[in-house]
């Protein structure tokens, strides 16, 4: 009977370590704020709804391609433009860079050619979001993709 008793305490004492466990992952990653948490903790408690039922707030960051894209077509361009013209330059790298026979050089995913220095800097090259910014005014300033290889490539004006 002490040993039935026992394998019982163990079993309740690791269940709660292993939820203590678990939230406080959860509170470390972001994603379940101590609020949510002690909120659908009361609630829990008071029978509102089960475990099961419940969904934690999961706040995720899109990625690098998911922004681009995103950020592209909410200022108006083609996203399915810009995803075969980063992948053609860039094979979205953003850690890409190329230096041409002319001894200009390409940076980031969209390739951007060191000629464009006077407008955008080395950082921002390597930087997604600050090129993706800069290469969408290039686009509506220009009216197209033409300034990229890869658009006249792939036959995208």
């Amino acid at each position: 009977m002490k040993n039935k008793n026992l394998w019982k305490l163990i079993l309740m004492a690791s269940g709660v370590v292993g939820i203590f466990i678990l939230t406080s992952y959860l509170l470390t990653l972001g994603t379940v704020t101590l609020q949510n948490y002690l909120q659908t903790d009361t609630a829990l408690a008071y029978g509102e709804y089960s475990p099961l039922e419940y969904k934690a707030d999961i706040t995720k960051e899109p990625t690098m391609k998911e922004w681009v894209l995103n950020y592209v077509e909410e200022q108006g361009l083609d996203r399915w433009e810009a995803d075969r013209i980063i992948d053609c330059e860039s094979g979205w790298n953003d850690y890409a860079y190329g230096i041409n026979t002319n001894g200009s050089t390409d940076f980031g995913i969209l390739q951007v050619n060191s000629i464009h220095k006077k407008t955008i800097s080395v950082e921002c090259r390597f930087d997604y979001k600050c090129a993706t910014k800069w290469a969408v005014n290039k686009v509506k300033a220009d009216g197209g993709w033409s300034a990229w290889v890869c658009a006249n490539k792939l036959g995208i004006k």
